[in-house]
This record gives structure tokens, sequence and C-alpha cells, in this order.
């Protein structure tokens, strides 16, 4: 498990150029995608809670 796609460690062989940059871009999404998630949860458990 050398390559980790630019999470921990940079890709040392067979990197495209753009791979960082793309790399960054998917974990922004990745972040927005859990933000999303938990406001969806919390969502859920507020209107669970409300109807008793």
């Amino acid at each position: 498990m050398a390559s980790t796609g630019g999470y921990g460690n940079p890709v040392r062989r067979g990197s495209l150029p753009l791979r960082r940059g793309s790399s960054e871009r998917m974990v922004k999404a990745f972040k927005n995608i859990e933000k999303q998630v938990a406001a969806e949860e919390r969502t859920r458990r507020d209107s669970a809670d409300s109807q008793g």
C-alpha cells in the first residue's frame, strides 16, 4: 500500500500532474458530503424526537 491517493502520503510512482489538485477537490467534496450527511441525521433525529 504505497499509494494513498493523496489522502495521507503523496503518491510516489505513476502520479499524474493533475493528481494533487483533483485529490484536493475530492477531499473538499467529501467533507461537504460528510457535513450534509451529519445535517440530515440531525434533522432526522429532531423530527423523531418531536414525534415522540
